[in-house]
């Protein structure tokens, strides 16, 4: 008897996991936490399956809640992406338990929703902000988390990142993740900036 194929890769599986996860010795959401703890430039060629947005959303909240002064910034191709990451951030911290939100408590919504492109965590001096692409925002924010999502993208990426060089030298952890694309992204995930920068 042959043992059931997954329906995404084709390798083997159980009936009960049709769809093969990731293994622990490979890319997967514990390796990649597991990384952000270490690793101040990080560059994630991501997948559905991978969730990468939905983890660096869940590490940017834990990083305003737990690292006092964060100023974390979220960009993506387009502003209305970046503005949706932090709307998703605040999703994240209102499905936490009572007593960890009254622990830290968050910034004022508007009529029951997130304010737009903007999170903070008042008692703890952290906050979450959304930029639009391009370098001339990223160069005034000195961030200490910068998120840069779908950055293969970006319509001046590689000027964005030259932008945001100098708070990556400074200490700001820069995390980049886009689904496949030449250019830019290409040459920070094969580690050839050389060839763009």
């Amino acid at each position: 008897v042959s043992k059931p194929r997954c329906r995404k890769c084709g390798e083997e599986t159980t009936i009960r996991d049709p769809i093969r996860p990731f293994p622990l010795h490979r890319l997967g959401p514990r390796y990649i936490l597991q990384i952000l703890q270490q690793q101040p430039l990080i560059c994630i060629a991501k997948s559905r399956r991978l969730m990468a947005t939905e983890l660096m959303c869940a590490y940017a909240l834990w990083c305003l809640m737990f690292r006092k002064g964060t100023l974390a910034v979220f960009q993506s191709d387009i502003e209305e992406k970046a503005n949706d990451n932090v709307i998703r951030v605040h999703g994240m911290w209102e499905r936490l338990p009572e007593w960890m939100k009254a622990k830290r408590p968050a910034n004022p919504t508007k009529k029951g929703g997130p304010i737009d492109a903007y999170f903070e965590i008042p008692g703890n001096h952290a906050k979450l902000k959304a930029i639009p692409s391009g370098p001339s925002k990223i160069r005034e924010m000195g961030p200490s988390l910068y998120f840069c999502d779908e950055a293969a993208f970006h319509p001046e990426a590689n000027e964005t990142y030259k932008a945001g060089r100098q708070a990556i030298e400074a200490g700001c952890q820069a995390v980049y993740v886009s689904t496949a694309g030449a250019g830019f992204f290409s040459g920070l995930y094969n580690d050839s900036l050389h060839a763009v920068a």
